[in-house]
This record gives structure tokens, C-alpha cells and sequence, in this order.
């Protein structure tokens, strides 16, 4: 549950939400078996092999079903890049790696015997009008041995400056309460002020705000289009105007932007946020002064890529 209702209603845990998911279409016959091995990550299975093997029947693949056939003579963790190699050649697309968590061995192998909750904002909400990598098909190779994954894409540039966040700084239950929101206005300060790092004035522009709204923005309203970006931007001058004092926003946001956000709605920025553990996201501002952000940490000198197949 997100976390004002939570509280608002008595919640302490989110049981009752898995039960409702287990019962629903969504679980028992979803469209994309990417989405049904992410639900059935909430519940367990006595061999974690079976977290693909037991639903393999269930699972609609048009192309590559074939490396997802039950084969107990293989690890866990080969069972799980199997899935990997299924979901490139079936959707042609590098959309499975938005499910890694990226902090085990291999990195890039999602652990669907592991809770994924709402780890990855990118997979939810409405999709980009826009693709990364146009129209081109991933290019990829795994080698079994080393467990290396191997793919093709372009090289964009390295971070320059980088700001670490959590998900959690969009909750309702921090935005309705005095002592939430200075706290949201400390963070808030802290990211602005150090994202102008090297610039030769505070007030960020439109296409700033824009980028920032746009990299950040998986609203809290599931309507939320994330190709309306002068809205996302609206939304996020809104948001600000809440978190921060009145000093601090004139230091960064102009007066023509600020009258254009007037009758935007600040509540609605950011991605959903539950009554969940985040690990901690970024936003960065590369060499050439692209703004985006990240499900993880990220560090000066860190390249950024994008892979033939990203959307």
C-alpha cells in the first residue's frame, strides 16, 4: 500500500496486496511472462529453479521457449541466465535487464527466487513515445563459462556529476507532513546546489527542469504520459515549490518558469512509491551536460551506454 493510506487505514505490511495480485488475471494469465516471473517473485518455491520450470507452461513465449525447458542438470544461476537469453530472442528487446538488480554474480542475471517488489520503476507506468535505440534489435552474446554477457550498442558519455536519492523522497506520507517536507527541502537543496556544479549560474532552464522531470517522472498518477513533458516539467516546479522555502526556490527556479507551474499539481510528481525498502537511485549530469538518472548508485567517470534493443 502506499504509505499515507498505510497509515491512514492501519497497514503495516503489504500482505494484503500480494493476496489481492495472486487472485487477479494480471497473475494467472499475464501478457508478458517477464511480468508473471516478477509477481511470482513474491511467493517461493522449494527449488529455486522452479520459479521459471513450475510456470514454464503457463508462460506464452513466440520465440526461444525452447531454452526455458526444465532442465534440473543446470544451476540455478544458469537456469536464470537461460531466462536472459529467452527474453532477448522472444522480444527482441533489452527490456529483461531492467529486472537485475545488479549487485549479484552475474550482474545482469535477475534473482527470481528473490522479492522484486517495486525495485524498477522504468517497467512501470506508460512507455516512452521514444526509443533509445530506434528500431534496433539487440546484439548480444553470453559466453557460459565466464558468465559474461556481451552487447552491442553506443557509447553516450561519462558522468561528470552525481547525485544519489531514493525513491522514497516521493511518498505522500513524507509530502503531507511538515517535518517530512523539511526534510525533503534539505535533499532537495543538496541535489540542486551540487547538480550545478561547474555551471555558471544557479537557475536552471527550461530544458534543465525538462530533463531533470523527464529522467525522474513516473508519476504517482497512472495517467501520467511521460511524452507530455512540459507537464512533467510543470509537475516537478510544483513539487519543488512544496519541499522548498520560498528562498531557496528562487534561487534555482525563475520567476517566468514559476508562473507557468501555477496551476500545476506537485502531488503528482515522481514514480509510485510503496511501503517499501528502496535502494538508492541517482541522477546525473554527463560531460557533455546530459541530465538523467539511474535504479542505482552512480559514480563520477562512469560511462553511459545504451544497448541496440534498450526501449
Amino acid at each position: 500500500m502506499e504509505s499515507a493510506f498505510s497509515e491512514a487505514y492501519g497497514f503495516t505490511d503489504t500482505k494484503c496486496w500480494w493476496a489481492a495480485t495472486a487472485t487477479t488475471e494480471r497473475l494467472r494469465q499475464p501478457k508478458n511472462w517477464l511480468y508473471m516471473l516478477y509477481l511470482a517473485s513474491k511467493f517461493s518455491s522449494t527449488d529455486p529453479r522452479d520459479m521459471i520450470y513450475g510456470l514454464h507452461g503457463s508462460m506464452s513465449i513466440t520465440r526461444g521457449s525452447e531454452l526455458l525447458y526444465p532442465d534440473y542438470d543446470k544451476s540455478t544461476v544458469e537456469v536464470y541466465m537461460d531466462s536472459v537469453a529467452a527474453a532477448f530472442v522472444d522480444m527482441q528487446n533489452t527490456d529483461v535487464l531492467l529486472y537485475a538488480p545488479g549487485t549479484d554474480h552475474p550482474s545482469w542475471v535477475p534473482r527470481w527466487d528473490r522479492a522484486m517488489l517495486f525495485r524498477n520503476p522504468f517497467r512501470f507506468g506508460k512507455a516512452l513515445p521514444w526509443s533509445p535505440s530506434l528500431d534496433l534489435k539487440p546484439t548480444w552474446s553470453i559466453n557460459a563459462e565466464s558468465k559474461v554477457l556481451a552487447l552491442r550498442g553506443v557509447l553516450i558519455n561519462s558522468i561528470k556529476v552525481s547525485e544519489t536519492y531514493n525513491e522514497s523522497l516521493f511518498s505522500n506520507a513524507n509530502m503531507k507532513l511538515d517535518e517530512g517536507r523539511v526534510k525533503l527541502g534539505h535533499v532537495w537543496r543538496r541535489i540542486l546546489e551540487n547538480l550545478r556544479l561547474s555551471r555558471p549560474s544557479k537557475i536552471y532552464n527550461s530544458s534543465e527542469l525538462t530533463a531533470i522531470a523527464t529522467s525522474l517522472s513516473f508519476g504517482l498518477n497512472e495517467d501520467s504520459n511521460p511524452g507530455e513533458e512540459r507537464i512533467l516539467m510543470q509537475n516537478f516546479l510544483a513539487y519543488l515549490g512544496i519541499v522548498l522555502d520560498e528562498q531557496a526556490y528562487q534561487q534555482y527556479i525563475s520567476p517566468e518558469l514559476s508562473k507557468e507551474a501555477e496551476q500545476a499539481d506537485g502531488y503528482q510528481f515522481g514514480k509510485p512509491v510503496w511501503d517499501f525498502n528502496y535502494p538508492d537511485s541517482s541522477i546525473f549530469i554527463t560531460e557533455k551536460g546530459m541530465i538523467g538518472c539511474c535504479v542505482s548508485t552512480t559514480n563520477p567517470g562512469d560511462i553511459i551506454t545504451v544497448p541496440f534493443g534498450s526501449t
